[in-house]
């Protein structure tokens, strides 16, 4: 099996930026709310595509499922801790006809943001003649 490291250096983001944004994203998220399965923005509207499957909305073991019209793609994200004292951590899977995804995203402190990892595969068709497997890791320190 090959297998590629590599380390990348990037030009620092100001930390008030990126506490700036992740706090809009979390604020987004918390403004809405689930009734049933539908999921509403703060002014009762359906998130088009968005419902929950399983679980408290935004609470460890939610399941949320994600649709587009028209399309066979079916991406589910699991909602494996929200804290934003402590952490928040998502799983987004992702299956299409020919190719299947996971991705895990976990932001330590998201009001102070100071560490995102990210683990995520990817798998193809078995004897398709192209990438049938890949893994990646990434790890961010925020507040370096």
């Amino acid at each position: 099996m090959t297998s590629f490291h590599h380390s990348v250096v990037v030009r620092p983001l100001e930390p008030g930026r990126v506490r700036e944004l992740i706090g809009i994203l979390c604020d987004f998220a918390e403004s809405t709310r689930t009734d049933g399965e539908q999921v509403l923005l703060e002014n009762g509207q359906p998130v088009v595509g968005v419902r929950l499957l399983k679980g408290r909305h935004l609470r460890a073991g939610a399941r949320y499922e994600i649709t587009e019209a028209d399309s066979t793609e079916r991406t589910v994200v699991l909602v494996h801790e929200w804290r934003r004292t402590k952490a928040i951590a998502v799983e987004q899977l992702l299956a299409q006809d020919d190719l299947t995804a996971r991705l895990v995203l976990r932001l330590s402190s998201p009001d102070r943001p100071r560490l995102l990892e990210a683990e995520g595969e990817l798998r193809g068709p078995e004897g398709s003649g192209t990438l049938y497997r890949g893994t990646g890791r990434a790890r961010l320190d925020l507040a370096a």
